[in-house]
């Protein structure tokens, strides 16, 4: 990873689109495998940062949650929340 420090001396981290591109298909892998809570909640959490640049990813994130909410643990549906109310 390259890092850059830009004028306020805060170090920012830049990954490239490829990179970004494996964070985003790796995060619905683990999402649509549904082996833990916690892996998937972590997934929730990195597709909707990534959901603010990529329109596609948001629209995938929303029709997935709404779709399998009724159906996953109490603790999936409360990450859920918190993630469609940040999208929409």
């Amino acid at each position: 990873m390259n890092c850059l420090l830009d004028d306020e001396k805060q170090i920012k981290n830049k990954i490239t689109d490829a990179q970004e591109l494996q964070f985003i298909e790796f995060s619905f892998e683990t999402l649509l495998a549904k082996k833990s809570i916690s892996g998937s909640a972590f997934a929730m959490s990195t597709l909707a940062l990534f959901a603010f640049k990529h329109s596609w990813v948001k629209e995938e994130l929303i029709s997935h949650l709404k779709d399998n909410y009724s159906r996953e643990s109490k603790g999936f549906q409360a990450r859920a929340r918190q993630i469609l109310e940040q999208l929409e």
